[in-house]
């Protein structure tokens, strides 16, 4: 698509976009962090908020054994 969220808006902070624009871009997975292992957009049918994020990104709070943490790669995934 190569839209960002950047052009929603004009220099002066006002938007050009119509919120059939806005809610197009959304329709799409835009990542939210800096590696890229976190996206969210909106679903198309129903406008809900939908999130990925990836199992590299996660943690367990508490517990930072290893042992707990074995990533196991599959070629599926």
């Amino acid at each position: 698509m190569g839209a960002s969220l950047s052009n929603l808006t004009t220099t002066d902070g006002t938007s050009d976009s119509s919120s059939s624009d806005i809610f197009a871009l959304l329709s799409h997975p835009l990542p939210f962090d800096d590696q890229g292992n976190k996206d969210f957009w909106l679903d198309r049918v129903t406008g809900g908020v939908c999130m990925s994020i990836s199992a590299k990104s996660m943690s367990i709070t508490g517990i930072e054994d290893r042992r707990y943490w074995k990533r196991i790669p599959i070629d599926e995934s």
